[in-house]
């Protein structure tokens, strides 16, 4: 069925066909994604669709993630090398760790397996998590430019629901 969303940038209609609610599409005349929710989508006629469609068609997107992956694909590699770089430095602590506790049975080698478990311990566990961290805040800096049209069409869904009752 053929509907039709206006552009919360430009004011403009996009006329497109299949779009489930809170699916997002971008617009023709300015690139802006726009939510597709209850009360930003309109169903039209055949006719209307057909009149009205543009030569290009707009993009669809299913959800927020397919957004993040594709209109951000640098900043989605980033955290993608960061998390990589993290399982290598998880994978190194565990190995020095085996090496320290090899060291502790060879004479004059306790002092520095004790160094080697040590270092491997702490250095393993803050450069993981540190690096899981900045992966895990590359994707919220992502999410949060579209958390705000969530946040309003939840405001007036429940603005609406209230002075229904």
């Amino acid at each position: 069925m053929p509907i039709k969303i206006k552009c919360r940038n430009c004011e403009e209609f996009i006329y497109v066909r299949n779009l489930n609610i809170g699916d997002g599409v971008d617009c023709v005349k300015c690139n802006v994604i726009n939510w597709s929710f209850d009360q930003n989508v309109e169903n039209i006629s055949d006719e209307e669709y057909e009149s009205n469609k543009t030569k290009t068609t707009p993009r669809i997107y299913k959800g927020q993630s397919e957004v993040i992956e594709s209109k951000y694909p640098t900043l989605s590699t980033v955290s993608t090398i960061y998390k990589l770089i993290a399982v290598l430095i998880g994978i190194a602590a565990v190995i020095g760790l085996f090496y320290g506790i090899s060291l502790l049975d060879e004479y004059g080698g306790k002092q520095m397996g004790i160094v080697f478990i040590t270092y491997s311990i702490l250095a393993g566990f803050l450069g993981v998590v540190s690096l899981l961290a900045i992966s895990e805040g590359i994707k919220l800096f992502i999410d949060i430019y579209f958390k705000p049209t969530i946040y309003i069409w939840l405001k007036s869904f429940y603005l609406r629901r209230s002075y229904c009752l």
